[in-house]
């Protein structure tokens, strides 16, 4: 079984870097709750992000470190294609049950 680090690390590589939006529904649990204010909570907020994603042109993330305690992954990436200049992000995901359950 992988560890909650490498969870996050290959869904985030898989629905961010890969733009493989099925990864929604195999890497993230039914009860996902999603605290950025941008994007609307539950699967299918999360679901909706992942299309709009795969259908950008220069959308890229970056991932910089990771830092891993228990269940919580912290990981400090930029994003580009949301303004001029990257979007420096540090994001904390909870993982549980071998799925990715909030952030």
């Amino acid at each position: 079984m992988s560890t909650p680090r490498e969870i996050v690390i290959k869904t985030t590589n898989e629905l961010f870097g890969s733009k493989y939006a099925a990864a929604v529904d195999r890497c993230f649990g039914p009860r996902y709750v999603q605290h950025n204010p941008t994007v609307a909570d539950g699967l299918a907020g999360l679901r909706e992000l992942a299309v709009m994603l795969a259908a950008s042109q220069g959308f890229n993330v970056t991932t910089h470190r990771v830092i891993a305690e228990s269940d919580l992954i912290a990981m400090h990436s930029s994003y580009s294609a949301f303004g001029p200049e990257p979007l420096i992000a540090f994001d904390i995901f909870r993982v549980a049950d071998g799925r990715i359950v909030e952030h």
